[in-house]
């Protein structure tokens, strides 16, 4: 979907994940002699595509990367961004990577999804899933836009053809019910929910603000990540909020730190101070498994259980209510 043959960085970034996977195996094994051989092998890898990339990037005035260090800057720059979702072998603070998706946004985003005018013309579900993915893990909101015309243009049984017509909507180019379009959706989905990216789990890190408010239930369960599988649930009243959640982790998967996201808007917060990232605040939770509690700002704390207190609160709203 990308054009014709060429030396694409999206290839690049796979075999750097396929590598690391390789390393992680080696590791788990105890295999010396393969954990030193990938280690010289990946820095090698390494250097020789940030070299290449560090060329191309500059060869276009610093703005974006394009697809090939032997192609023009175009849309299949999109490839790029596999490298930070789902891969995560390059950095956020790559300094190539808001540039490449603001020329994408700005160059091929066409009622809310992504134009592909090559080969695969069209409006294209999952490289827009491509875009959204990225641009939630950099904490910018315009994912959620691409997120609601997905929905959009769903078909019933939530499916896309894998191009759609830029004028009818109707499928244009390859599957009717395109597998990875469907596919990708539900990772964007995972990920606005839990994702374990960068040796950390993230925690509702895409929920959307506005879901944030008195009556919400949010609940993930038997979700499978590299640190374990994880369940948790919140739930918010007028006045407080709960959160539970238990992290299972096996015995041959990496420990890793894990956040909970909260929007400042939600109207409670924690009772502790905590860094504040895209508007939320970012909760470290400090065991495998526990409950946390929050309250609106000034409010007392009132100890009794904050799943109680927030069934008596929906009740004493519903006696008012009549």
């Amino acid at each position: 979907h990308f054009g014709p043959n060429d030396h694409y960085y999206w290839d690049n970034f796979w075999s750097i994940a396929g590598l690391e996977s390789a390393h992680w195996t080696a590791e788990k094994l105890g295999k010396d002699k393969d954990i030193l051989w990938l280690n010289n092998l990946l820095s090698d890898y390494r250097g020789d595509l940030s070299a290449s990339m560090d060329w191309a990037w500059k060869k276009y005035g610093c703005k974006a990367l394009p697809c090939s260090p032997y192609r023009s800057l175009d849309s299949a720059a999109i490839g790029n961004l596999v490298g930070l979702s789902p891969l995560t072998v390059i950095d956020e603070n790559e300094p190539w990577l808001k540039g490449t998706l603001n020329y994408l946004m700005e160059h091929n985003l066409r009622d809310g999804l992504f134009f592909q005018p090559i080969v695969h013309t069209g409006l294209n579900p999952y490289l827009s899933v491509q875009m959204a993915r990225a641009l939630m893990m950099l904490g910018d909101a315009r994912w959620f836009a691409i997120l609601e015309t997905l929905i959009q243009r769903a078909s019933p049984t939530y499916t896309w053809p894998e191009a759609m017509h830029p004028r009818m909507f109707g499928g244009c180019m390859g599957d009717g019910d395109h597998g990875w379009s469907a596919a990708e959706f539900l990772n964007l989905i995972r990920d606005m929910l839990v994702s374990d990216h960068f040796g950390s789990l993230q925690l509702a890190q895409g929920a959307p603000a506005k879901w944030f408010k008195a009556g919400l239930h949010l609940a993930v369960s038997d979700a499978p990540t590299t640190h374990g599988t994880v369940e948790y649930s919140y739930r918010q009243g007028m006045v407080a909020a709960s959160l539970n959640w238990c992290i299972d982790k096996m015995p041959h998967q990496d420990s890793g730190k894990a956040f909970f996201s909260l929007p400042v808007s939600s109207g409670v917060q924690p009772g502790f101070a905590c860094p504040i990232v895209a508007n939320a605040f970012k909760i470290e939770l400090p065991s495998a498994s526990g409950e946390m509690l929050f309250y609106a700002p000034n409010h007392p704390i009132v100890k009794v259980p904050v799943s109680e207190k927030i069934k008596n609160e929906f009740y004493q709203q519903r006696v008012s209510n009549g």
